[in-house]
């Protein structure tokens, strides 16, 4: 290090070393596992965005698709209506 037409000597390396200076920085292995890191951190962050909107639009279609005579059997199953309640509501649903 010349500093006003002086050297200094070791004084470069301990100013380096004092001021953060690591030499050739990460180096090409350094910058490859950063950028392998980063795409798998937004990876995972866009998947964990996907499948919770997609849990969420699962439940909703399941209900959908359970029909009238899901949800009467369900009923009945918990004891929200007798046998005869039950018995007439299905045939009323099945069309006889």
């Amino acid at each position: 290090m010349v500093h006003a037409g002086k050297k200094f000597g070791n004084v470069e390396k301990v100013l380096v070393i004092m001021m953060g200076g690591y030499g050739n920085g990460m180096g090409t292995g350094g910058w490859v596992v950063m950028v392998a890191g980063m795409a798998l951190f937004w990876g995972l962050v866009i998947f964990g965005g996907i499948m919770i909107f997609r849990g969420s639009g699962k439940s909703r279609s399941v209900i959908q698709d359970r029909g009238a005579l899901g949800i009467l059997d369900d009923r009945f199953a918990r004891g929200e209506i007798d046998r005869e309640e039950y018995e007439g509501r299905k045939a009323a649903l099945s069309g006889r």
